[in-house]
């Protein structure tokens, strides 16, 4: 029986190892693809129009990048 719940308890252990494993790749993924895809559209739009706001997330983003 403790035998079991051993089990219950490594099984339990080697999953949610899978899950942050998953997801931290998950992650760096797409932020690969995200900076991927920044540079084609730097490379493609030109150095003068970086500020095109599709790549950024939310719809004031443009307002604070022209700040700096």
């Amino acid at each position: 029986m403790a035998y079991l719940g051993h089990l219950g308890v490594l099984t339990q252990f080697m999953v949610f190892v899978s899950i942050v494993v998953l997801t931290g790749m998950a992650t760096f993924v797409l932020y690969k693809l995200s900076r991927l895809i920044d540079n084609v559209d730097a490379s493609l739009t030109g150095p003068g129009s970086k500020g095109s706001g599709r790549s950024i997330s939310g719809s004031n983003s443009s307002k604070q990048n022209n700040d700096g």
